[in-house]
């Protein structure tokens, strides 16, 4: 490269060859020549050519606070990745605001254990720490999807805005139409559920007072509900927990849900059931006793069909409603044999006369 194109190269103007030797072209050109290589590689004091600090200007930790007054370094008056974390003496930048507006094209990593960021009043933070993410606000939170608000939460009260929320890769439908709220899992599955658990009790009620739950009463877990136990009727039980798997089911006696229907056979043994009263176990000491019989009393005596068992086959409860009818036999026995006493005794008393 001749004296005088790195000179050009930068916007000098090069003395010409031409020029008669004894006016120093070639040692101008040379100079010029240092100038630009200086100013492209940033060699010498920065404030005499460019203005900009280099990170080879900068002695590591030679940033100080004491260095720099508010505002004086500014974006222009650094090099591209002029100031590199060597650069600044610890503590140097601590508590000031560096810029109102930090960006850039790519990623931007903001480090630190834990990670805080809120106002000065600190009524609203985010937290990043390694037990999980906080955000804190004293009058409102949103999270934002698009244009609108995806989540607002407020002192109190949680909004969504959505319709289907997506839970393990199963769709949830929300939906609320003049004060009603309904949930419903996805429809495309044949096993789909909506599943509500809670490690004590899963109450639902109405603003009236209407209850409906799922928890401990007494001591043991049960369900209830206020509402049910104040409505009465005349009718017949017709309900009924399956002792096998606890599935509550509607007990019914009409021909449309049977099939090879067939005489029972007598059960005269339904004459032995011994009459008992009890207190149930747990009960406390002013308990009432109740009246009933014995699950394996009926079953050792071969009422088997008047018997319900749990999964292991161990006799659980009676079939009460079953009872009466076990006995239309017996009694039916008894009357068509009172009745042919009756017979035998008016044919003696007519022959007696």
């Amino acid at each position: 490269m001749a004296n005088g194109d790195a000179a050009q190269a930068v916007g000098f103007t090069p003395v010409p060859s031409t020029k008669d030797k004894r006016l120093g072209y070639d040692d101008i050109n040379r100079a010029a020549d240092f100038t630009a290589a200086h100013m492209t590689s940033g060699g010498h004091d920065f404030s005499r050519i460019t203005g900009q600090a280099a990170t080879s200007q900068i002695a590591n930790g030679a940033i100080t606070t004491a260095k720099h007054a508010d505002a004086s370094v500014t974006t222009p008056k650094l090099a591209p990745g002029a100031v590199t974390k060597p650069k600044l003496s610890p503590g140097s930048v601590d508590g000031d605001i560096v810029a109102t507006t930090v960006s850039k094209s790519g990623p931007l990593n903001i480090q630190g254990s834990p990670l805080r960021l809120r106002t000065p009043d600190t009524d609203h933070a985010v937290a990043v720490a390694t037990t999980g993410v906080g955000i804190v606000s004293s009058v409102e939170v949103g999270l934002e999807v698009g244009s609108a608000a995806a989540v607002t939460l407020t002192p109190g009260e949680v909004t969504v805005e959505a319709t289907t929320v997506t839970v393990g890769g199963s769709v949830v439908e929300v939906s609320a139409v003049e004060g009603d709220l309904t949930l419903s899992a996805d429809k495309t599955s044949g096993e789909a559920a909506v599943n509500i658990e809670a490690k004590s009790k899963v109450r639902m009620e109405t603003e009236s007072g209407n209850e409906f739950a799922v928890g401990p009463v007494g001591g043991n877990h049960r369900v209830y509900s206020e509402g049910i136990r104040r409505i009465t009727t005349g009718a017949s039980a017709n309900v009924r927990i399956d002792d096998t798997n606890g599935v509550l089911v509607r007990s019914t006696s009409s021909r449309r849900y049977k099939d090879d229907i067939a005489d029972a056979p007598p059960a005269p043994a339904v004459l032995d059931i011994r009459p008992r009263t009890w207190v149930d176990k747990g009960a406390p000491p002013d308990a009432p006793r109740y009246f009933g019989a014995i699950a394996e009393e009926l079953h050792d005596l071969g009422l088997a069909h008047l018997v319900a068992y749990d999964d292991e086959g161990r006799p659980e409860a009676i079939a009460y409603d079953r009872v009466a009818i076990a006995l239309i036999p017996v009694v039916r026995d008894a009357v068509d044999r009172l009745a042919v006493l009756e017979q035998r005794l008016e044919a003696l008393s007519t022959k007696g006369a």
